[in-house]
């Protein structure tokens, strides 16, 4: 328990995150963000806004590590399927269905909230 009550403009709160890792580590946490969030029922082009979104940290930093278009393809490739949450295939897999999926726009999908 802190000695002193927490106040809304402490110096010592925590205000940024540091997230190590190399392109693999990087594009396997983008993974299991898209997976968690089709799991919440979240739609795609939700799910795409908060990787764009500065906010969420853990997200975003997939996005700016990776682009928009690597997101998209992950989206894709969680989502695109018929059973969107169940997929179990390992990041190589996935990888390459990703290199040979042609791009299509989140808004065309109309896929239901």
């Amino acid at each position: 328990m802190a000695d002193k009550q927490f106040e809304d403009d402490d110096p010592m709160e925590l205000v940024g995150t540091f997230i190590e890792g190399d392109d693999e580590s990087i594009e396997e946490m983008g993974l299991t963000f898209v997976e968690e969030l089709a799991r919440m029922d979240w739609s795609q082009e939700q799910i795409f806004t908060t990787f764009a979104d500065p906010f969420f940290r853990g997200p975003h930093t997939v996005y700016r590590a990776k682009g928009p278009e690597f997101v998209k393809s992950l989206i894709r490739a969680v989502m695109g399927t018929s059973n969107p949450v169940g997929r179990q295939e390992p990041l190589h897999v996935i990888r390459e269905e990703m290199s040979r999926a042609d791009f299509v726009p989140l808004s065309a999908l109309n896929r239901p909230h």
